[in-house]
């Protein structure tokens, strides 16, 4: 039977990634850092996974083994045995998963095993598998590269699915939406019948379902949060529930649609159909999906290739009128919490600097009707408050 490794015994590596592999036959093993919970998985063999639909379903996931990522030779033995090793531990955690598979593909090629094997990268990164790629082979010579390229493939991918942190006593128990997608670019793997299972969609081009994720999935999640966390509501499912976010959120997901639609050729009526699951899938209140958890991290979600920027950067490309979403990112930027350190240096930014140059600094946005009717929003938000943009929604 096929083998998985998944790197990163998290949440999504347990409630996704290694659930979807599971469920279509393979066998999984994890490597973490986190030696608790690799003691875990070892000593029971198993884990809940908790699936929230109109009501709580149990899946019980059987695991061959978890190792300890620091445990060198460890590693290399699950590496070896693995036909697909995925990962789900942060980009910026990548650089240090490179050294491990570098090495592991170093041993591989002593002991001349010419097993072919694709690494999946799902990460919140595009193009992430590329990204690891290049990290690996900064660590290989020349004649490993040449071997990497005959023996493995890093595939890029696209991955949708919320798994909101876990608030149970039992550590490996983790609790996931029904909803999931993993899109992966099918475009140089050696052994495409290794991934030949129905639960993966396969493109020529990942680009397009990853930019799907980030302007629709990822800039609503977050604008749900900013709206929610304004409005004093604690959870997502509780913010989408009020009519006067639900039909914003509805607005702006259109307005990133049509630019999709023109930029990949999307069909609209699917995409439609991809809004409404989207409002359904934060209706999910077994989620428990915190409004905090998800605002998170404002200064990266408001960089020029993120979810709130890169639909009007292209947007601004198809001459599209762009207003709604100059009003999303006057909203986040108004987005206060005071346990999170991003927020705090943006409010810091905002009361010590002119309003337009700390737009262009923040966002990388050059255009000047982009940055003037941000800062005109941001203004009226500052003097009104945020209620007066649902009067135009």
């Amino acid at each position: 039977m096929a083998k998985l490794l998944q790197i990163g015994a998290g949440n999504i590596g347990r409630g996704f990634i290694a659930r979807l592999f599971y469920n279509n036959g393979y066998d999984i093993m994890f490597a973490d850092v986190d030696l608790e919970m690799v003691s875990l998985l070892n000593a029971r063999k198993q884990y809940l996974v908790e699936v929230s639909m109109q009501e709580i379903q149990q899946e019980y996931i059987v695991l061959e083994s978890a190792c300890d990522s620091n445990d060198s030779t460890a590693f290399q033995t699950c590496f070896r045995n693995a036909s697909i090793i995925t990962t789900a531990v942060g980009a910026s955690i990548l650089k240090y998963v490179a050294e491990n598979i570098a090495t592991a593909i170093k041993v591989k090629m002593q002991q001349e095993d010419w097993r072919k094997q694709t690494i999946i990268a799902c990460e919140n990164y595009i193009r992430a598998s590329s990204y690891l790629k290049e990290l690996v082979f900064k660590k290989l010579t020349s004649d490993e590269q040449a071997f990497c390229k005959k023996t493995i493939t890093f595939a890029d991918c696209a991955v949708d699915c919320i798994v909101p942190p876990s608030h149970t006593e039992n550590r490996t128990t983790v609790r996931v939406e029904q909803f999931y997608e993993l899109v992966i670019e099918q475009t140089g793997i050696v052994d495409l019948e290794l991934l030949a299972i129905p639960d993966i969609i396969f493109t020529e081009d990942v680009i397009p379902f990853i930019e799907r994720k980030l302007f629709t999935l990822n800039a609503a999640h977050a604008t749900t949060a900013y709206l929610g966390h304004y409005l004093d509501y604690h959870l997502i499912d509780e913010a989408i529930a009020d009519p006067r976010i639900r039909l914003f959120i509805t607005k702006m997901m259109e307005k990133n649609g049509e630019i999709l639609c023109q930029k990949h050729g999307f069909d609209p009526q699917a995409h439609a159909i991809y809004i409404d699951k989207i409002i359904t899938r934060f209706d999910n209140r077994f989620l428990a999906d915190d409004v905090a958890r998800v605002g998170r991290d404002l200064l990266r979600k408001i960089r020029n290739n993120e979810r709130l920027i890169a639909p009007i950067n292209e947007g601004l490309k198809l001459g599209i009128n762009c207003e709604i979403l100059y009003q999303v990112v006057a909203i986040a930027l108004h987005y206060i919490n005071n346990q999170e350190l991003d927020t705090l240096i943006v409010q810091r930014l905002f009361d010590t600097r002119d309003i337009e140059p700390t737009l262009r600094y923040l966002t990388g946005l050059e255009d000047t009707v982009a940055i003037e009717a941000i800062a005109s929003a941001y203004m009226r938000i500052e003097k009104e408050g945020i209620t007066w943009i649902f009067q135009y929604s």
